[in-house]
């Protein structure tokens, strides 16, 4: 799982990066987000609340607090 937390933390500051430089008015922009999950191919699977903390840690890290519905996201999560 923290594989797939890094990963995706790393994809979404590489989106909102390139967001940023084409001058993006990210108050009017949504994300729809990924879960994160060990994989298909993973022997262990994780647990709904392993995947809910993963996936929040990951958007914590990376989505600027300008994106609205953030805490809409974060609860609908938990």
């Amino acid at each position: 799982m923290l594989n797939g937390t890094v990963i995706c933390s790393q994809v979404l500051a590489f989106v909102y990066k390139a967001l940023a430089d084409h001058h993006v008015y990210l108050e009017g922009s949504l994300l729809k987000p990924n879960m994160v999950t060990p994989g298909q191919s993973h022997a262990k699977r994780a647990s709904p609340q392993q995947v809910g903390e993963a996936t929040v840690t990951a958007l914590r890290r990376t989505v600027p607090a300008a994106v609205p519905g953030n805490d809409m996201v974060f609860l609908e999560l938990y």
